[in-house]
């Protein structure tokens, strides 16, 4: 019988697992969707972490990578005018917007599965089934972290967790399924946001 096809795509490569949550996350979920599915990977890697690639072969069946975008002072300066939230738009690259449109014209998938926020903006319209998973509610991280700031960093955490909490909004509501790793962040935003199928993995 032959296995679904699942396209997961990351910003964060998910070898060594060792380094942030989200990277443990992100290993975690391959590793046991790679016992059951067909994975391709497209990830962000920079040239080290391509060295690891060998790594991740006995779970994926594929592993397509880009070099991320530069996080220059430039680029996050001009990221608090952007309407996007930093945390999306310092990710967005045009190259994996191309591999990402080169891959789903190729070849059809069962199931597109985003991991972290960031990469839900590339597949908001791609006509498969999709997973979106930011892993935490991040409007609702600001708003708590408001609370213990003064002066401009908290004009900035304020402004930035309004630009978060309109693209939730807006963006994971397009998604079959939008997947958190708590039942507090699934409640916030199944309830407050009121965004449907929200889950915890």
């Amino acid at each position: 019988m032959q296995r679904k096809k699942i396209l997961f795509l990351t910003q964060c490569f998910p070898y060594p697992p060792d380094g942030d949550g989200a990277r443990r996350i992100c290993y975690n979920f391959l590793y046991h969707l790679g016992k059951r599915y067909d994975i391709t990977l497209l990830s962000y890697a920079t040239a080290e972490e391509m060295t690891y690639i060998e790594k991740l072969r006995p779970y994926c069946s594929r592993i397509i990578t880009v070099l991320p975008p530069g996080q220059g002072l430039l680029r996050k300066a001009l990221s608090l005018f952007c309407p996007l939230p930093s945390n999306v738009s310092m990710w967005f690259k045009r190259e994996m917007v191309r591999t990402l449109h080169e891959l789903t014209t190729a070849e059809d998938f069962d199931l597109i599965y985003a991991d972290m926020l960031s990469m839900s903006l590339f597949i908001r319209g791609l006509p498969f089934a999709k997973i979106a998973s930011p892993h935490d509610a991040f409007s609702l991280l600001y708003r708590r972290r408001v609370a213990f700031l003064r002066g401009i960093t908290r004009l900035l955490y304020l402004w930035e967790g309004q630009k978060l909490r309109r693209y939730e909004r807006r963006i994971l509501p397009l998604m079959d399924g939008c997947c958190v790793v708590s039942d507090v962040d699934r409640e916030y935003f199944a309830g407050e946001l009121g965004i449907p199928g929200v889950f915890t993995a």
